[in-house]
């Protein structure tokens, strides 16, 4: 399961850098995009709760391990910073800072996201069972 969920993260990887190709000297726009798509769809995985995700036990690290770890690419993007720095300098140093600034605050955005739905849902049941007070007439 987990390596079927890298397969498909490597194929939308794939894909995505075939939709965006890297053209020498440019920022490397693919690379930056699966990397932090990738970063909010873990954060939103860590913060599921385990009943959320009943299909399967191996479903949180189908999603989180498997499809993250093949979407990702932390080698890739490394070797696009080496591969620029020669020639441009300060493009591989904005698309190192740039990179390493987004993916967490990405992550962040993920894992926020699920909260403020868990926090909604969970008053949502709250108040559902609330008894609600009938005006007087």
């Amino acid at each position: 399961m987990i390596g079927a969920g890298g397969a498909l993260g490597a194929a939308a990887r794939y894909g995505t850098a075939l939709a965006i190709p890297v053209r020498s000297g440019a920022y490397p726009v693919a690379t930056f995009l699966v990397n932090v798509v990738g970063a909010v769809i873990l954060g939103m995985v860590a913060a599921l709760p385990a009943a959320w995700l009943r299909a399967h036990e191996l479903t949180r690290p189908a999603i989180g391990t498997g499809f993250c770890g093949g979407l990702t690419t932390f080698s890739t993007m490394s070797l696009e910073i080496y591969q620029r720095l020669p020639g441009h300098t300060a493009l591989a140093a904005a698309y190192a800072a740039i990179s390493l600034l987004a993916a967490p605050a990405c992550a962040w955005a993920g894992f926020s996201a699920v909260q403020k739905a868990r926090d909604a849902s969970r008053e949502r049941r709250v108040s559902a069972r609330t008894p609600k007070k009938q005006a007087r007439r």
